[in-house]
């Protein structure tokens, strides 16, 4: 999204907006955390709330330096679920659908009317 153009994100994210989806963004404050620790304290939460969906796969967008460490975290809040979550790490070219977190994620820090344009979207901050 950070190299589109004004127009060809607010076309994006209409169309985006027409797909029948609820998303949740999962976003911990900026409280002195690491990032590391504050990406932990999300997966918790979001494989805590994939536990009693429907979910048949969690897929990350790759990043060799996160890869490793997300694995483990699954791996671990899925034994405090006892609800195995199958999950794997994915480039943008061989899993498209990746597209969509990212443009609703950059709208959504964007805030304003970008955010506005996040339909079906809400956020959930994780407790600590």
């Amino acid at each position: 999204m950070t190299k589109e153009s004004e127009s060809r994100r607010r076309l994006i994210l209409d169309r985006v907006g027409t797909l029948p989806l609820d998303t949740l963004i999962y976003r911990a404050p900026k409280d002195g955390r690491s990032e590391v620790e504050r990406r932990a304290q999300c997966i918790d939460a979001l494989v805590t709330d994939l536990a009693a969906a429907p979910a048949s796969l969690l897929c990350f967008e790759r990043d060799e330096t996160l890869v490793a460490r997300d694995r483990r975290r699954v791996v671990e809040a899925s034994h405090r679920t006892r609800q195995p979550i199958e999950h794997r790490h994915a480039s943008a070219t061989d899993e498209p659908l990746l597209a969509i977190p990212d443009a609703l994620a950059w709208a959504w820090a964007r805030g304003g009317p970008w955010r506005r344009r996040c339909r079906g979207t809400s956020e959930r901050r994780p407790s600590v």
